[in-house]
């Protein structure tokens, strides 16, 4: 699914993101932006807000800007990329526009609530580049904790910590969790059923493509 949404994202900017504009820096394009990435038809209104606050205007493609943003791609100051299937068009586009890049996804701070982090062992599951702002997020608010991520899509190596890692069936993920001894789990609703015998706190973190289900 990953594979194909990446030659759907190239197929597209290499096709339209043809002529060089005049760089805009308030301006930054937000690459990966799906329902099925992002899990929240909000998400494009939420990053949207906090780049706002940063005085910045968020091109959202595929959630709210179409074509012709696409079209106007050179013109934006950075872009930042929320998925991994949109790696490779950030990186063309540096190459072709010479338009920086950074991966993250700006609205990670509500994906966090406010717990009790210390020393804590936590596990995320996710597709990475969600995963990785959620251990950056918990991170920012307390060094002290040991946070692990897993995904059961696509994991780039240049983005993952030696202890991530990849699941391929429901047991890769029980096992995780039955040795791992965490204490907080970041994962969809779904998987809460699996470990019945998780004692600690299991934070649901919509994932629409392993649920089918999005953001209430």
């Amino acid at each position: 699914m990953i594979k194909g949404k990446k030659k759907a994202y190239l197929a597209l900017f290499t096709a339209f993101a043809k002529e060089k504009y005049e760089v805009c820096k308030e301006k930054v394009g937000i690459l990966g932006m799906t329902p099925q990435d992002v899990s929240d038809l909000k998400a494009a209104d939420k990053v949207r807000e906090e780049l706002k606050k940063e005085g910045k205007e968020a091109i959202c493609y595929g959630m709210g800007d179409g074509l012709e943003a696409v079209e106007r791609a050179s013109e934006v100051g950075k872009n930042i990329v929320v998925s991994v299937a949109a790696l490779e068009v950030a990186k063309y586009l540096e190459k072709t526009f010479g338009t920086p890049y950074e991966i993250g996804y700006p609205a990670a701070g509500e994906l966090v609530p406010n717990l009790d982090y210390q020393g804590k062992k936590i596990l995320v599951v996710h597709q990475q580049v969600m995963a990785e702002a959620i251990r950056q997020e918990i991170l920012k608010r307390e060094n002290s904790a040991e946070v692990q991520t897993a995904t059961w899509f696509m994991r780039k190596k240049e983005l993952a910590c030696p202890q991530d890692v990849s699941l391929r069936e429901e047991d890769d993920y029980i096992d995780l969790v039955k040795n791992g001894g965490f204490d907080i789990i970041f994962a969809d609703a779904c998987m809460e059923k699996m470990v019945p015998d998780f004692q600690g706190i299991f934070v649901n973190t919509r994932h629409f493509a392993v649920s089918g289900r999005l953001c209430e």
